[in-house]
């Protein structure tokens, strides 16, 4: 993609996307892991964002990468909310905060690299 010439608003859309996905799903989301189990949407979220990842490397168009990371921003604002909820189910609760920090640190480490 050759993107010099392009709008800086069009260039920054992708970025803008994924957060209003993830403020929606985030929203959403653990409600339905109460719903229907954590299980389910939280690996339904990581098996969709994978997919979405591998999309967003074979995009040859600015529009088509903003529907991609709009597809991850949803499945990331699941996968960490449920995935924090999901996480202290197995951890004792004197090690709790310990460990969700790691984990949120963790995947903001990721977001950045």
């Amino acid at each position: 993609m050759d993107l010099t010439c392009t709008d800086k608003a069009i260039v920054a859309m992708p970025g803008s996307v994924y957060f209003a996905g993830f403020c929606v799903s985030a929203a959403i989301l653990p409600r339905l892991s109460d719903v229907y189990g954590r299980h389910l949407p939280f690996f339904l979220c990581i098996l969709v964002q994978t997919i979405a990842y591998w999309f967003i490397l074979h995009v040859q168009d600015i529009y088509q990468m903003a529907a991609a990371y709009l597809v991850v921003g949803l499945c990331a604002g699941g996968r960490v909310s449920i995935g924090c909820q999901y996480l202290t189910e197995f951890v004792p609760s004197n090690y709790g905060s310990i460990v969700i920090s790691i984990w949120n640190a963790g995947d903001a480490v990721i977001m950045i690299y």
